[in-house]
């Protein structure tokens, strides 16, 4: 490898077996058919008795890989010529807009199509795919030590990073057990991103609780003449929205979306008094603090609006909030700085609802043993370093790129991010409960906090008892 390598070799944890749920033993062809490739018996067990790792063991061979156009994909595929010198497998890709990249990759999923192999993935699809028996599991690589590089580290991986991958296809089950069904490139968590100066003009302190975040809004509002205002999120008709700053809150004042019934069937709990107050308390703040076109922001209008100093403060993923604030990314940049989100309770810690980007492999594959070689190297922890420090990416999914000198250099000049990411690592996580209609109940969620917002229901209990039943009903189809 070009890179120079680690050493100590890795220990993984789960039971061999290359399933996706509830589909035992499929086999891991990536020779010709009818013969075990390298590592694996006839009937397409990983045996573990194959001999030591080699780079090259599976030279000759051919992957095809379907990326998603993203900042991560430009050096995934800048990694790809040393890739094939190293190993001698050929790579073939695709990139594709995001807004129809998960259409392409369920029709070959659903299809059973050998002409992929590797794909980008999230948290949301791993619900769908995994459950279907689309997905490959990697513990049947990490277990088998011929098939893994000494200087992995597996255990490098931040543990509630790796959790986001991880799941057992049991319904009303939270991720964080079970089967690998992913390796994540990178994660975002939520944090708060606020102008000193501004802040500084009304003699306010930085928010850290959710009451006083909402007594520095209604100071801030307006707080440069018309046009400015406190507080910036998402509010757009979208999943999106849901899975930042309104779901943090949400969480951290012990809201819940499901549980499971005694029939074995999913039921809302969004309506409960926890989820009530969360969500009365987020509606008033956008009222209060918010813009007048807060129901069709997004994630880069929100930051957007905080770079140029027209709000104060925002609340959206650590990518976005670190975006405005590096060195002359905006107009603001010297006067912004992170930190974590406000909580409900004093001395609570912020409990920041994760997404991650991960590379998975199609349960269909003829070539699994080369497609988990590819996800092997650009997963290594130089690889991986390289890449966020080249590209001043925020939070990385491994512990050794996030205290390296240089990445730390990249950070030192953003007031309290480095203490922002330590204060969420440890607790960002998937709140929401994993279910095939995720889409569709965020977006039914989303609505209904627009629908408050514009003051359709008589009170917010109104409106949550009737999301509760459409939840209910939609993850019960």
């Amino acid at each position: 490898m070009k890179k120079k390598v680690l050493s100590i070799l890795l220990a993984a944890a789960m039971a061999f077996s290359l399933t996706a749920c509830g589909n035992k033993n499929q086999p891991a062809d990536s020779t010709p058919a009818g013969e075990p490739s390298s590592g694996e018996a006839a009937g397409g067990e990983t045996t573990g008795d194959a001999g030591e790792f080699s780079w090259d063991k599976f030279a000759g061979q051919k992957i095809n890989i379907m990326f998603v156009e993203h900042t991560l994909t430009t050096d995934m595929i800048n990694e790809i010529e040393s890739f094939e010198e190293l190993t001698g497998i050929e790579v073939n890709y695709t990139t594709i807009p995001e807004a129809n990249y998960f259409d392409k990759i369920s029709a070959l999923l659903s299809s059973q199509s050998d002409t992929l192999d590797i794909f980008m993935t999230g948290p949301y699809q791993i619900w769908q795919y995994a459950s279907s028996g689309y997905m490959v599991d990697f513990d049947t690589f990490l277990n088998n030590p011929s098939m893994v590089d000494p200087g992995y580290h597996v255990e490098d991986f931040y543990e509630a990073v790796l959790n986001s991958c991880r799941w057992s296809c049991n319904t009303g089950e939270a991720m964080g057990s079970g089967s690998l069904w992913g390796i994540p490139l990178n994660f975002e968590a939520d944090v708060m991103v606020y102008n000193k100066r501004l802040l500084e003009e009304k003699n306010l302190q930085v928010p850290t609780t959710t009451e006083e975040l909402t007594k520095a809004c209604e100071a801030l509002q307006n707080h440069s003449g018309n046009g400015t205002y406190a507080f910036a999120c998402r509010g757009s008709l979208s999943w999106a929205t849901l899975i930042t700053a309104y779901q943090s809150f949400y969480t951290t004042y012990g809201g819940t979306d499901f549980e499971l019934g005694a029939d074995g069937k999913m039921v809302s709990t969004v309506n409960r008094p926890e989820g009530v107050e969360a969500t009365e308390w987020f509606v008033d703040l956008v009222k209060k603090g918010g813009s007048s076109t807060w129901a069709s922001t997004t994630y880069a209008e929100a930051v957007g609006d905080v770079g140029a100093g027209t709000a104060a403060i925002c609340v959206d993923a650590s990518g976005s909030c670190l975006s405005v604030c590096l060195e002359n990314a905006s107009e603001e940049w010297e006067n912004l700085a992170i930190a974590p989100i406000p909580v409900a309770k004093a001395g609570q810690d912020p409990m920041t609802q994760i997404y991650s980007w991960s590379l998975a492999m199609n349960n269909a594959s003829k070539a699994k043993d080369a497609s988990w070689y590819f996800i092997q190297y650009i997963t290594m922890p130089d690889t991986l370093h390289d890449m966020f420090v080249a590209e001043s990416y925020s939070n990385p999914t491994r512990q050794s790129t996030f205290e390296s000198e240089d990445y730390q250099a990249i950070l030192a000049g953003v007031d309290g991010y480095i203490e922002a990411f330590e204060a969420s690592v440890d607790n960002c996580t998937m709140y929401y409960t994993p279910n095939s209609h995720a889409f569709e109940v965020l977006e039914g969620w989303c609505q209904t906090i627009q629908e408050l917002v514009e003051g359709k229901y008589g009170s917010t209990q109104e409106g949550m008892d009737k999301l509760a039943d459409t939840l209910t009903n939609i993850v019960n189809q």
